[in-house]
């Protein structure tokens, strides 16, 4: 961007700054297993992550790599 450091560059392509001045993370998480997400939603970081960018599945998805290999035998 035209006048900024690099440092604010930088900023910029992992944060957005919201109009109150606060940097949110520009990123979106995603995972099948509810315990993860939901750590993150009730942790020490929870004002950090908008709850929209949390997303997550109802159950996990534990052994799904193996199943269409078991189900071949």
């Amino acid at each position: 961007m035209e006048g900024c450091s690099a440092e604010e560059d930088g900023l910029r392509t992992f944060f957005s700054e919201t109009s109150s001045g606060k940097h949110v993370p520009r990123s979106l998480y995603v995972d099948l297993e509810p315990g993860v997400i939901d750590d993150v939603k009730t942790g020490p970081f929870k004002n950090f992550f908008p709850p929209e960018t949390l997303i997550n599945g109802k159950e996990d998805a534990a052994n799904n790599c193996t199943y269409p290999y078991v189900r071949a035998f």
